[in-house]
């Protein structure tokens, strides 16, 4: 019962979409309306507003991520197995990703994917899951000519969240599970550019 207790309240809390709202609150702008997905992230409101909406919605969509996560996993003493951990930890990604106030069509799941590893490791893990990232992105820019096509994105997300999981297969066979299903389910909220939906590319 504890464990679904942590599921529901991590999923509700991932289900704030705070871009969205900064957005609303402080720019009068619906940040859906920029991009070509479409979505409530903090990409878009990158997109919308520039830097500040998109580094402080950002930084909401990693903390809503880190708190449930760390409370639940680390200061609550709960006893979880590698699955009930999973399940813990993804819980505020899926309701980011399925958020119910946006009729299941939430953001990608990026920013609160490195909030919640920020919480299953401190600073280890969530630093090493953003070196990984990094190193894709730059992998990126030398592939693709310094395209910015969000197709291009969601190879350097996925490609470099596979690194990270073939670092805790190596080091951390413990977590290896959780990092399997938060590769699922990121390739699943970046499938349609995965899958070269071309008409998504930015022109």
């Amino acid at each position: 019962m504890h464990i679904v207790f942590a599921c529901i309240v991590g999923f509700l809390s991932g289900s704030i979409l705070w871009s969205y709202l900064l957005g609303q609150l402080f720019y009068d702008v619906d940040i859906r309306n920029y991009g070509l997905d479409r979505n409530p992230g903090a990409m878009n409101a990158f997109r919308a507003k520039g830097f500040w909406l998109g580094a402080s919605g950002g930084l909401l969509d990693a903390l809503k991520g880190f708190l449930p996560v760390h409370y639940f996993v680390c200061d609550a003493a709960l006893v979880l197995s590698p699955w009930q951990m999973g399940c813990v930890a993804m819980s505020p990604i899926l309701g980011h990703i399925f958020s119910p106030f946006f009729k299941g069509k939430g953001g990608k799941g990026v920013a609160t994917t490195v909030g919640v590893w920020f919480a299953l490791g401190f600073m280890h893990f969530g630093l090493a899951l953003g070196m990984f990232l990094c190193l894709a992105e730059l992998g990126k820019f030398f592939y693709f000519a310094l395209s910015s096509h969000m197709v291009d994105d969601a190879f350097a997300v996925v490609g470099g969240f596979f690194g990270f999981l073939i670092y805790l297969y190596l080091q951390w066979t413990q977590l290896f599970l959780v990092g399997l299903m938060n590769f699922c389910i990121l390739a699943y909220s970046h499938r349609k550019e995965l899958l070269g939906k071309r008409q998504l590319i930015e022109t």
